[in-house]
């Protein structure tokens, strides 16, 4: 009996770009342990899927793709629900895996699909799949964790990277009370759909993105420079003013976003991006601005402890 004598395993994001299929690597690991990683990729986008093994199992309904390549054998599971897969993982093998070992990756495989089902009806929104609020508070009291490691000089992973920032940025849709009115709240949750599908495409896979209810997401940045977090959520604002939503309609958005400091409270973090976001609003909306930039110009005065909490009082500008 041939024993699947893996070399090395890759696990992808899927992301269903409409007509186009894309993938994000998320994970590896090599069999003789010289390293591996977990959702510290670098990319900033997901790549369009060219790989013709990759493409055949990231469709709906095909359960497993086989395929030689000069001395080894790919293999490659999907992972996700009846809708398609959400997560695809590539085995390379030394030798051809018989029938009785894909069996039982397929039946691990199907075990993980149910466990997976579990986890994104609990922690994903079910109409952008982005996290849902409920998993907010644990993802940023890991983020305050490592603002505070980065803050200490401390590294997990390169001793010899530049450590850099984490921030906080919210995204707020411009006029979208104006769009359910006009246009229907169907299509108003059309338009929530589609801008989850850009937002999860537009940042890392170790950024983290929620939608919080109505028309604000937010996004968790981790290392970015002062330097380049303007650009990372200047392109984004950009790239969803010039993309044709459902039926033509043009949408635009507002960002603040803020500097992660470990000795800050999460509602004081939270305000301080609120408060960036309010006055891009007040600047004319479709707009990226950061806190520390207006304190610092004079346009806001610095908050203290006693920063009004996110979500206490609705004072969005629409």
């Amino acid at each position: 009996m041939a024993a699947l004598c893996g070399r090395s395993a890759i696990l992808f994001r899927v992301d269903q770009g409409g007509p186009v299929c894309l993938l994000t690597p998320i994970g590896w690991c090599v069999s003789d342990m010289r390293g591996g990683d977990w959702d510290r990729n670098e990319a900033v986008v997901s790549k369009t899927v060219a790989d013709p093994l990759l493409k055949q199992v990231a469709q709906p309904g095909v359960r497993r793709q086989i395929d030689a390549e000069g001395d080894h054998w790919r293999i490659a599971w999907p992972i996700g629900d009846g809708r398609g897969p959400h997560w695809v993982v590539e085995v390379r093998s030394s030798v051809s895996p018989d029938a009785e070992v894909l069996a039982g990756m397929s039946g691990l495989v199907r075990g993980i699909d149910a466990l997976l089902g579990q986890w994104r009806h609990a922690n994903l929104d079910p109409l952008t799949g982005l996290l849902n609020r409920r998993t907010f508070d644990d993802q940023f009291v890991e983020l305050i964790a490592e603002a505070g490691r980065l803050q200490r000089g401390e590294r997990v992973d390169d001793a010899e990277k530049k450590a850099h920032p984490c921030w906080l940025g919210i995204v707020d849709i411009d006029h979208f009370k104006c769009i359910n009115d006009r246009e229907g709240h169907a299509f108003g949750d059309e338009v929530l759909a589609f801008l989850g599908g850009l937002i999860k495409r537009a940042f890392r896979a170790n950024d983290k993105v929620f939608r919080f209810g109505g028309e604000e997401f937010v996004v968790m940045l981790r290392d970015a420079s002062e330097e380049g977090v303007h650009e990372i959520f200047d392109r984004f604002r950009a790239k969803v003013a010039e993309t044709a939503f459902p039926r033509g309609v043009s949408v635009t958005c507002s960002v603040g976003y803020a500097r992660v400091d470990p000795l800050c409270r999460p509602v004081e973090l939270v305000a301080r991006a609120d408060e960036a976001m309010y006055c891009a609003k007040a600047k004319g909306r479709n707009r990226s601005l950061g806190y520390e930039q207006l304190v610092m110009s004079g346009a806001l005065k610095a908050l203290g402890s006693g920063a009004r909490p996110h979500g206490e009082a609705e004072l969005f500008l629409g």
